[in-house]
């Protein structure tokens, strides 16, 4: 009797701490309604997806009738748009190396003493002549006079327009547009 009392005592203490019917039974009843939230949610998302699906399909539908009746087809037509974005790309490129070309121009005819360094009003004189270039559709001034400020010595200045003419971040600077350009026959 003395062995099995502290047992019976050890599993009276076990029995008191585990979870009632009840409690096990409420906590499955609240995993359960939040499944239930998280697939009704789900359920709304596939739909949506669906929906747009259904409406992609519609517009390749569409974009593939408008083609056949001009005589090519969809992929033809996305071909020629993504050509076409490519031509994009590459005129911006030249016009970022055109802008690029002549920054240096307006560096060495901005500087009016010809030390080969610029002064303040120099400066001025280089975002003004960089900001009426044809394609500069944005210059982001105060960074452009930041860096050069820094680099007011005429070497800096041409490693500087050098970074910018390898595409770096210091390009990001100039917003480029082909919109302003014409083709020239």
């Amino acid at each position: 009797a003395f062995l099995i009392a502290p047992y019976v005592s050890y599993q009276r203490y076990e029995l008191r701490n585990m979870d009632t019917l009840r409690e096990v039974q409420n906590k499955l009843r609240d995993e359960v309604n939040r499944l239930s939230t998280e697939n009704n949610e789900l359920e709304g998302h596939t739909d949506r997806l669906q929906e747009k699906a259904e409406r992609v399909s519609r517009a390749e539908a569409n974009l593939n009738e408008i083609a056949t009746s001009q005589g090519s087809n969809a992929t033809a037509l996305l071909g020629i748009v993504k050509e076409n974005g490519e031509i994009q790309d590459e005129m911006k490129d030249l016009v970022k190396q055109q802008v690029v070309e002549q920054m240096m121009t307006i560096v060495i005819q901005s500087d009016r003493d010809q030390d080969f360094h610029l002064n303040d009003q120099e400066i001025d004189m280089v975002l003004l002549r960089v900001r009426s270039l044809k394609g500069v559709e944005k210059l982001d001034e105060d960074k452009m006079r930041a860096l050069l400020q820094e680099q007011r010595g005429m070497g800096g200045l041409m490693q500087l327009i050098r970074e910018m003419a390898s595409n770096s971040e210091k390009m990001k600077m100039i917003t480029v547009s082909t919109a302003s350009l014409q083709v020239e026959d």
